[in-house]
């Protein structure tokens, strides 16, 4: 990540327990030194892209971070 980047994500159980994965998009704010890590947060933002090999990957630009509670269900399911 850069100085400025972070990802915003949460984990998936396809199964079980032993194969879970973080799955979740990238996000640059400026003030990414007020996060902690593992804490909940709601953003909202621009969808934008950034390069990635020969492609790229999808990019949130950040404009509010709003920390809340978290989810009744912490994990997501396909």
């Amino acid at each position: 990540f850069e100085k400025d980047e972070f990802a915003i994500a949460r984990m998936m159980m396809t199964c079980c327990a032993a194969d879970m994965q973080p799955v979740g998009v990238l996000a640059q704010w400026a003030d990414v030194h007020a996060l902690t890590e593992g804490e909940w947060i709601e953003v909202t933002g621009t969808l934008s892209k950034k390069p990635y090999k020969d492609s790229f990957d999808p990019l949130i630009i950040v404009e509010t971070v709003k920390k809340i509670d978290p989810p009744r269900r912490e994990y997501i399911y396909p």
